[in-house]
């Protein structure tokens, strides 16, 4: 088993979140839940450790200096089935659905 890289061994995950009401973005309260990725264990086996690292490697972390990105509809890329946007300079993954 390995220290679970989401919630850090802790098993709980804090969402912030906001609600867009008339034009502004209201900051909710934060809230703390059992981790998604570990179901609140903290930690997750060798084989979910390496398919969560390989799941990371996937997001762009360029910050897209050409701010442009490339759609690709359900099952047309071969890294994800999903529709999604990819990265004009990096080629990764910017955003799902």
């Amino acid at each position: 088993m390995k220290k679970c890289p989401q919630c850090k061994g802790k098993g709980t995950v804090i969402i912030q979140s906001s609600t867009y009401n008339d034009g502004v973005f209201v900051q909710n309260p934060p809230v703390t839940i059992g981790c998604l990725t570990c179901d609140g264990k903290g930690e997750i086996t060798e084989e979910a450790f390496l398919e969560n690292e390989r799941q990371r490697k996937m997001w762009c972390e360029c910050d897209n200096p050409s701010h442009r990105a490339v759609f690709w509809d359900d099952d047309t890329h071969p890294e994800c089935s999903k529709h999604h946007w990819r990265c004009a300079d990096c080629g990764k993954i910017q955003q799902v659905g």
